[in-house]
């Protein structure tokens, strides 16, 4: 999934990767009911929003920014 760059979004990440779901082998480690997200920051040209975040600062943004994706929604409300 990309987030298109808009002033004023509500998700900073420009893109996440649900890894769990693209290839099995990170499923099969991650067990039944878990999944693997990978979330990208920053754009080209531009230093990182993120980057003065401390890792439970970032780890929330993430987290938030997952829940908030349609592949999560009906699966964990929040």
């Amino acid at each position: 999934m990309l987030v298109a760059d808009v002033p004023g979004a509500d998700v900073r990440a420009k893109a996440m990767t649900h890894s769990s779901a693209k290839w099995a082998w990170v499923a099969e480690a991650a067990g039944a009911g878990r999944h693997v997200v990978r979330l990208s920051y920053g754009r080209a040209g531009r230093p990182a929003e993120t980057i003065a975040l401390g890792d439970a600062e970032l780890r929330a943004q993430a987290v938030a920014t997952c829940r908030g994706s349609s592949i999560f929604r009906s699966r964990n409300p929040p």
